[in-house]
């Protein structure tokens, strides 16, 4: 079993008789090098570079997708009262936000918990999904799949035999 020690870079070019020299993490920036048994030079052009293979291998086809970018000055965002669940404090606090966004139309409203932070982050996220339907609404479904729609359906389907007296596993023939 080969033992690994790791070595400084030598401020003065040199040749010294070490292991071989392997690759730094890129995180070291080269200035901390692996060495085995070769005699190798520690200037700065004799260290191989680093290359990565799981980067070259993740390529993504391009897509005609548009990034969504909410610009805070396109929103126009109101707070009213909410109702329903949740008691007196839903009913007297101003939470439920009302979020436009001008240039296309598009409003939401957002009452699903009884923070206002909350309740802003959330119709954001609701209001960015929205958006990316708007703008991409074909390479969205196609880039989604129907696993999504799948799912629901064996969901729903699941829970109608588990409530049907005929599909029990009582023991009973």
């Amino acid at each position: 079993m080969m033992k690994w020690c790791l070595m400084l870079r030598l401020l003065t070019p040199t040749k010294i008789p070490i292991l071989k020299i392997r690759h730094a993490p890129p995180i070291f920036n080269t200035s901390i090098v692996f060495l085995s048994s070769n005699s190798v030079d520690t200037t700065n052009n004799s260290i191989p570079k680093h290359t990565s293979s799981t980067l070259s291998n993740n390529k993504r086809e391009p897509s005609n997708r548009i990034p969504i970018v909410i610009n805070e000055a396109d929103l126009i965002e109101t707070f009213v009262k909410g109702s329903g669940h949740g008691g007196q404090k839903i009913n007297k606090t101003s939470n439920c936000v009302d979020l436009r966004h001008i240039p296309t139309g598009i409003r939401v409203q957002c009452q699903q918990t009884r923070s206002l932070q909350d309740n802003r982050r959330i119709a954001r996220k609701i209001l960015k999904d929205k958006l990316d339907n708007h703008y991409n609404g074909e390479l969205k479904n196609a880039s989604a799949g129907k696993e999504g729609d799948d799912n629901i359906d064996s969901n729903s389907n699941n829970d109608n035999n588990n409530n049907d007296p005929d599909s029990r596993l009582d023991g009973r023939e």
